[in-house]
């Protein structure tokens, strides 16, 4: 595991957990500035790094580049960052994936975690969020049970309702100013527009909450919609 300068071993607040390096930067770094500014322990764990995404250039080049982004992203951020050694594109929800992450969520003792929703159309994304299930699972044995949410990510959309939303109008320029730490969101590594996609969310989020910027997340849906009504 990779661990950039600003390792933290405070208990309590926020644990992000994503699929690559930059997906939780672009969907929840906001979230992160706001807990951090509050003085609120911050990680962010990457369970790969995403080298392969990048059509230009090796996986090998690109997994130092993104390191360095992240390292980047999360001094802007104020927060901290670990970078697993997982390959890009071959994450599962293993036993040795599940025990680290589980791992660190006893370590940490997060208040909150922020994690993939299942709906994506991506692997490592809907991976991701089986793994978070599974080492929460595993932790809650030993008290470890934090409030989870899922971020609004354009590849994790399939039954994705928001009902959380966030005033990130105060942070939002130390978001933007993390997120452009990383080339995908500049532009230049894939034709889909980052910037423009998550700027101009974040504007409609907060036109519809009433303030200038907001996010918005997700609260783990009920098993059942209402309590099952006893027959007879």
């Amino acid at each position: 595991m990779t661990t950039p300068p600003g390792h933290s071993d405070r208990r309590g607040g926020l644990l992000l957990v994503g699929a690559h390096i930059a997906d939780m930067e672009f969907t929840a770094g906001h979230l992160a500035r706001l807990h951090a500014l509050a003085g609120e322990p911050v990680t962010i764990l990457h369970l790969t790094a995403g080298e392969g995404g990048h059509p230009g250039m090796e996986p090998a080049a690109y997994r130092v580049q993104k390191l360095e982004e992240a390292r980047q992203a999360a001094e802007v951020l104020g927060i901290s960052c670990r970078v697993l050694d997982t390959p890009d594109g071959s994450l599962v929800p293993s036993p040795e994936v599940v025990d680290v992450v589980a791992g660190i969520l006893t370590e940490l003792a997060p208040s909150t975690v922020v994690t993939h929703w299942r709906g994506s159309f991506h692997p490592d994304h809907a991976n991701t969020y089986f793994t978070v299930e599974a080492a929460l699972a595993r932790v809650a044995r030993d008290g470890v049970t934090p409030q989870l949410w899922f971020p609004d990510n354009w590849e994790d959309a399939d039954g994705y309702r928001p009902d959380i939303f966030v005033d990130i109008t105060p942070v939002y320029d130390d978001w933007l100013e993390a997120a452009r730490c990383h080339q995908l969101f500049r532009g230049g590594v894939v034709p889909f527009d980052y910037q423009s996609y998550y700027v101009g969310l974040s504007a409609m989020r907060g036109r519809l909450a009433g303030v200038e910027r907001a996010a918005g997340f997700m609260s783990p849906p009920p098993i059942f919609a209402k309590p099952l009504s006893r027959l007879g």
